[in-house]
Order: structure tokens, then C-alpha cells, then sequence
């Protein structure tokens, strides 16, 4: 069996592959073909993009063509890249699927500009007539993740962080989107004491107690997903290569 997914509050270092193994755990289970990525600009989300291009590349190198007991291909997964606003943020999906050359017959990124943080007839009117009918994941990683920038504007942040109004849209009729995999943070927890951990699991036993806003923000986000069928997942560390990051920050 998969098990029980993460549990809010109280998962551990999880990164970019965690993200990419839920979808691919949810594409097998849900058959799903069209998934909507958001903060697709984003740090987080460039490199989820850059994860469906290179993990569908590599499954097109496995050519079956001359073996009959193989199955078929399976169709094409969409990712519909949502983003607020990014100078060239087409030409920059585009510059990374011409790097896996093999994607094509495994993945189509489609990306669609919108503001989440809008009200639902801006949401409707923004994405009703690009999205399909039927939407089977959503990849939510879009956030003001800078806690200085969220205490400075708490409503901002809040509209950001908890966008409302989007999963209204996506979870409703016609779409009815089954699976959300979000990100909660460790800000949710005050962090003025050691954390008491199952150590089998790596869960925290702590009831959560934000500090600031940005924490506050995450535990609403939490809180409100868990009563529309969703799955948080923790993260303390998020590194990668893409852009100004911090591994080419060490080296620098």
C-alpha cells in the first residue's frame, strides 16, 4: 500500500523530489492527466518544472519499441504552470524543455499568468477559459516565504499564502480537483524549545504555536486545506541549482 500521507505540522526536510513522488504517486493512482502547478516562477516551482522535463526525458530513453509485451506509452501529463508575474517566464520554460528534447510525448508545460491573491471572479474570469473542465492534482507552492516581508504586510501575505478564493475554484464543479499537495513550514511551531519527535517517523508531537505571520499564515493554510481534501508537507531546507541559489552561493 502508499501508507498515510504526510501529516501537517509535522513532516521533515522534504524537497523538490518529495514533491515530484507525491505527482507521480497521484498520476498512477488518479490516472491524472492535467495538473495545475502554482509559484510556477517561483524558486521552488522553476525547479518542480525542471523535474517533470528531466523525469519524463529520462523514461523516453527507455525505448520499448521492439518489444511487443511492453505497454503502451502513457498520455501526455499537462502542467499547468500558473505565475503572477516574471519578465520572460515563457521563453524560460521554453529554454528548458529544449533541454530534454525525449519530454515531448510525456510532458506538455502550459504556463497561464494570474493573480491568486484576486477575488473569484478574477480567478474565473482569469483561468475558467485556459484550464480543462477537469482538473486530477494541483502542486501549491506559491508564497511570500520571507517572514520580515509577511510581518510588514500581514493582509498581503495572508492573501498570498492562504488564496481562497483559488481553491474555491479549483475544488468546485465543474473541476473538482481530488488532490492538493501543499507546503507548511516550520515557522508553525514557536521554536523557543526543543521539539519532542517520534523518532520512527520523524513527526512532531508539538501542538503547533506560530510566531509571526509568515508561521500564522502557513497554519491557516494548513488548516483550511485539511477540510478540502489535501496533503501539507513540511520543509525546513529547500536547495537546489537553479538561478541564485545557495549551493553556487558556498562556492562563491
Amino acid at each position: 500500500g502508499l501508507g498515510a500521507p504526510p501529516k501537517p505540522s509535522g513532516t521533515h526536510a522534504h524537497n523538490t523530489n518529495t514533491i515530484l513522488h507525491s505527482t507521480i504517486i497521484i498520476i498512477v493512482i488518479m490516472n491524472a492527466r492535467h495538473i495545475v502547478l502554482t509559484g510556477a516562477s517561483g524558486y521552488l516551482g522553476q525547479h518542480i518544472i525542471h523535474s517533470f522535463l528531466m523525469s519524463s526525458n529520462n523514461d523516453n530513453d527507455n525505448d520499448h519499441s521492439n518489444n511487443d509485451n511492453q505497454p503502451s506509452q502513457p498520455p501526455i501529463v499537462v502542467l499547468h504552470a500558473l505565475y503572477s508575474s516574471h519578465v520572460d517566464f515563457d521563453r524560460r520554460v521554453q529554454d528548458y524543455a529544449a533541454k530534454f528534447p525525449n519530454n515531448n510525448e510525456n510532458v506538455e508545460i502550459r504556463t497561464h499568468q494570474v493573480d491568486l491573491t484576486t477575488s473569484a471572479d478574477g480567478i474565473e474570469s482569469a483561468l475558467s477559459s485556459s484550464l480543462p473542465p477537469r482538473i486530477e492534482a494541483c502542486l501549491h507552492v506559491a508564497a511570500r516565504a520571507n517572514p520580515n516581508a509577511c510581518q510588514n504586510d500581514p493582509d498581503g501575505s495572508r492573501a498570498v499564502n492562504v488564496p481562497t478564493a483559488f481553491f474555491r475554484f479549483l475544488t468546485t464543479s465543474p473541476r473538482q480537483c481530488p488532490w492538493i499537495v501543499a507546503l507548511s513550514t516550520d515557522h508553525v511551531y514557536a521554536g523557543d524549545e526543543p521539539p519532542n519527535v517520534v523518532e520512527e517517523t520523524g513527526d512532531s508531537t508539538d501542538a503547533p504555536r506560530p510566531i509571526n505571520v509568515y508561521g500564522q499564515t502557513k497554519l491557516e493554510l494548513e488548516r483550511y486545506l485539511m477540510d478540502h481534501i489535501a496533503t501539507p508537507t513540511g520543509t525546513t531546507t529547500v536547495i537546489g541549482f537553479l538561478g541564485s541559489n545557495f549551493l553556487g552561493a558556498l562556492g562563491a
